[in-house]
This record gives C-alpha cells, structure tokens and sequence, in this order.
C-alpha cells in the first residue's frame, strides 16, 4: 500500500477535495473521531480554531493510502495501516478523519489528523515523516503479499513517470494525461546531448525553450502553460545548467509564447476539437454506462445497508431478550449467569459487526471489479485519442512550422483554405518577390543577355501580387509564394 502524505494548512481546500463528488464515484466518510462537530468541514475549522492558540501554520496531517490496482484490500488492511502510520508519526489519539474514494474502478482511502496536542498546545514534530510511511509502505507489500513497486525496493528504480499532486493538476488544467506530458519531455531529454539538439526535439513535440522567472529553465507548449523542467524532468539546476548552458541565454516566456501565434494556436484547437468530435460518439455510451453503473452500485449499498440494519436491531432484541428481569433477573446476577450472558453478547455483537463489514467489503470488491473492466474499455480509448493528438501537433508542426502559422494567419485561421494553399497552391520560399518574378520570367522566356540589365523585376512582382500571387513572409529573406486560384 503506497502512503503518501504532507503537512496541510488550508482546511477549506482539504475539505472540499475530500468530499468531491464531481471527481470521485462513490464517497464514504468511514471515521470521525475525535472532534466535536459532526462533519469534515466542521471538524477542520474546529482543528484550525485549536491551532490559533499556536503558532502552528500546517496544523493537519493529510495521508492517502492506495493499494495496488488489482489487489484486494479490505476496510480491515486500511484501518491497520492508519493506526499503524499514526503510532509512528507519534499522533495516536489525535483527533482524525478517513474517508474513502472510488474512481475509475480502484478505491483508495485518505486519513487527516489535527497536528495539535490539545493538552499541551503544541504541534507534534513530523521529523521524517516521509522515511517512515516508506518503511511502513514496504512491510505492508510484504504482509499481505503484494508485489512490490521497484521504487520502494530501490529508490534509484522509482517510475520516473510518477507525477505530483501539481503536475496533475497543470495537466488536468489542459485536458491532458500527466504521464504523456512527462514521457515527452523525459524523452526529449534522454535522446539529446546539447541545447540546440533538446530545443530542437521540443520544437517538434510543440513546446519552446525558455528561461523562467524563479523556476531556472522551462518549456512553454502551445497553449501557452509553462512546465518547470526540473519538476518535470526530476532533474538539479546543476545537471540541467551542464547540458543547456547559462539560463540567461535563452529566450523569456513571453518570447517563446510570442512565437506559437495566435494562429497555430487556433489551427491547433479546431484540431483537438474535431479530433474529440470525432471520439466523441465512441465515449458517450461508455460514460453513460459508467453513471448508470455508479448509480446501479450506489443501491445496491444502500439496499445491503437497509438489510444489514433490519438484521442488527433483530439481533439486538434477541440479545437483550438473553438477559432477563425482575426476580429472574436478580437470580441470573446472584448465579454468575447475568455475566456470561452479557459476555457472549459482547462476542456476539462484534461477530455481527465482522460479519457485516466482510460483506460490505466483498460486494464493493465485485462492484470493483467490474467497474475496472469498463475503465479498461475507456483507457484505451482514451490513450487512441491522445495518440491521435499527439500525432496531429507532431506532424503540423513538423510539416508547416512558422510557414504553418504565417498561412493559417493569411486565411484568418480558415483551416480548409490554408491547408489548400499548403497543399495545392505553394510555389516556393524566395528571398524576396522580385527574385520570385525573375526566376519565373527566365524559365518561361529566353531573354537576350542585352536587355537583362533593363527589366524591372520589382514592378514585375508587384504586378504578379496584384492579380496571380500572394505572399506570406517568415522572415526578412523569406518570402512564401502562393498561386491566386
């Protein structure tokens, strides 16, 4: 079970993320203990309001616990790994909240403690906190026979396409899968040796070298966002420096922006769109049947729920009819036999309570099952489309480039239009018009070495312009002749 965790302030954010409803399928609040309010936004500002009194800023401890994606874990291996991660981080009896997540067919749990010692007024001391959760992340693979992660074996054999909480959130922002983003730029680095060569592979993956304000070196893709690539990458400022040279070398952002215009930016977003036009038809029935099966489980929990309860309080009357009153009563109390009553209704009782959490667990593990078979469906064809996406911004980019833009800003972002122009009426790059108008004058006339000296090529071009052609410019000497159709 990989435990991952961090100091929190924000208890508002914490709060709402917990009880997301729009990312997760199912929520369940399983523990609330310790605090006097009955909710998790309560709890956390009553956690914020005792933190007042210290000068304690993160005085939440936020844990999330995920179990391998097609292993089984019960309530029971959660509950364990939250009592055995809060004996270590020194924070049993601390008042705490769990809750449970469901999405794309796995669950995984979250536990929040309040750092403070409400005796003492002051916060515990997470000192290694991350070394700890580790080891404990290792022994619970090892009890319950999990295969192990290699980056918990061997940090050095870590995924190195594991992203953090604000990598998600930068490519969730864009519509985008974080692993994709880092499996291009890791790639852009690992088959280049030198600046020119990296600038150049991220030139044809549709981002842009850049130096950054506070964040050392950066790529800036053509939405405009900016990746830190030594977040992205997992890279030091002293390794990146070693292969890109001085930052100060490099062109700003606002540079690099300027150079993915307006147009390719358009050009690029019709495309997705018709691209997720075009997958759109495939993914609607599958996410219907995905809100049809999160309502479909969703009752078949509450109706186990509203059995399960029947069943308790018909347990609890047979219970309390084992202990009599009155004079027999009295008698059972004088003979021992109220105490043994009373102890094998204790045993009784937690039984019931084993019993039905075993069948909550099994009817969740079958629900998850089968919802993993339908993410299964919309993986792959989610991972299609971002192929798909990929290669329409690899080869426009790598077909047009500048020229791409130039044309489709000619055409006011007319996609049909420029990619005509592009594919049925490109003449060629001149420097200028004027060699454009003679080069086409001397294929198509033999003109006398005499009179060479006397034609006005410029006024022949200007001419050419007024009717023939059209011209896009890349740069002063690039000059891109269209035929007029």
């Amino acid at each position: 079970m990989i435990l991952k965790a961090s100091q929190r302030s924000n208890a508002a954010q914490l709060s709402a993320h917990l009880l997301n409803a729009n990312d997760n399928e199912h929520i369940e609040v399983h523990e609330l203990s310790g605090f006097i309010a009955s909710d998790i936004p309560g709890a956390f500002k009553e956690a914020e309001a005792v933190a007042k009194g210290t000068r304690c800023s993160q005085f939440l401890f936020s844990m999330s616990l995920s179990p391998p994606a097609h292993e089984r874990a019960d309530v029971a291996a959660y509950e364990d790994a939250v009592t055995r991660a809060e004996e270590r981080l020194q924070l049993s009896g601390h008042p705490r909240v769990v809750v449970f997540h469901e999405k794309e067919g796995r669950r995984h749990a979250h536990a929040v403690w309040s750092r403070i010692n409400s005796q003492q007024m002051k916060a515990v001391n997470m000192a290694f906190y991350k070394e700890k959760l580790t080891s404990l992340s290792r022994e619970l693979y090892l009890e319950h026979g999990w295969q192990m992660p290699n980056g918990l074996i061997d940090r050095k054999q870590r995924n190195p396409l594991n992203f953090t909480l604000a990598e998600w959130q930068q490519a969730k922002r864009l519509k985008q899968s974080p692993q994709e983003i880092k499996i291009t730029l890791k790639e852009c680095w690992a088959t280049t040796d030198n600046q020119p060569d990296f600038a150049a592979a991220l030139e044809r993956k549709g981002y842009g070298l850049a130096q950054g304000d506070r964040r050392g070196y950066v790529a800036v893709d053509w939405q405009g966002e900016v990746y830190s690539l030594s977040r992205w990458l997992n890279q030091k400022n002293p390794a990146l420096q070693a292969k890109l040279g001085e930052r100060t070398a490099l062109p700003c952002v606002d540079e690099v922006k300027a150079r993915h215009s307006q147009a390719l930016l358009n050009r690029v977003r019709i495309g997705l769109e018709q691209i997720e036009q075009k997958y759109q038809p495939r993914l609607a029935p599958l996410k219907q049947q995905k809100q049809d099966m999160a309502a479909q489980h969703q009752g078949e929990r509450d109706r186990m729920k509203a059995r399960q309860d029947e069943h308790w309080q018909q347990e609890v009357a047979q219970r309390q009819a084992r202990l009599s009153r009155g004079l027999k009563g009295l008698w059972q109390r004088l003979t021992g036999r109220h105490q043994a009553l009373q102890q094998q209704n204790d045993l009784s009782t937690l039984q019931a309570l084993k019993r039905d959490q075993q069948q909550r667990d099994n009817l969740i593990y079958v629900q998850l099952q089968e919802r993993q078979g339908l993410q299964n469906k919309l993986t792959a064809l989610h991972q299609q489309q971002q192929q798909e996406v990929a290669a329409f911004i690899a080869v426009f980019l790598e077909e047009h480039s500048e020229l791409g833009q130039a044309v489709l800003s000619h055409w006011c972002s007319d996609i049909d239009q420029a990619q005509q122009a592009l594919s049925d009426d490109y003449h060629g790059c001149f420097t200028s018009l004027a060699d454009f108008a003679q080069e086409l004058t001397e294929e198509s006339t033999s003109i006398p070495e005499n009179l060479a000296y006397y034609i006005d090529y410029e006024k022949m071009g200007r001419d050419l312009e007024m009717n023939d052609v059209y011209t896009v410019t890349t740069a002063y000497d690039e000059v891109h002749v269209f035929w007029n159709r």
